[in-house]
């Protein structure tokens, strides 16, 4: 998969995760799934950015164990929605979680060690 494609992407999806969030916040429905989804869609613009540019931000085992993080709250999030099926909880669901893969996969690539801009070692990645 070519580059700028997911970048391209993954910042529109997170300018729209955030987007999302502030009008949440500006309609006054303050909830604590509304703070955590700020932190996990400004986590995640920080991603696209280093992922584009090339930059390391904290190191690659830190961003390896938020992946695996992510790829447990997504998959609670998809059991959640499978178990409403029939109702517009379950159609919320798959989209938000079919559209938040190519995400997650920039995550992964941006974690992997092998990238040339991270200076770690083999041994402190987590086993895939």
């Amino acid at each position: 998969m070519k580059k700028s494609p997911l970048i391209i992407y993954c910042f529109i999806y997170s300018i729209m995760s955030l987007g999302d969030v502030l009008y949440s916040f500006v309609n006054v429905d303050f909830s604590i799934s509304n703070v955590i989804r700020l932190i996990v869609t400004l986590t995640l613009l920080i991603v696209v950015w280093g992922y584009s540019n090339n930059k390391p931000f904290l190191d690659a085992g830190t961003w390896r164990s938020l992946f695996y993080v992510l790829i447990v709250v997504y998959g609670f999030l998809a059991v959640m929605s499978f178990l409403s099926i029939g109702t517009a909880q379950f159609y919320e669901g798959v989209i938000s979680v079919l559209a938040t893969v190519p995400v997650l996969y920039c995550l992964y690539l941006y974690s992997n060690c092998k990238q040339s801009f991270w200076e770690c070692d083999e041994s402190k990645q987590p086993k895939t």
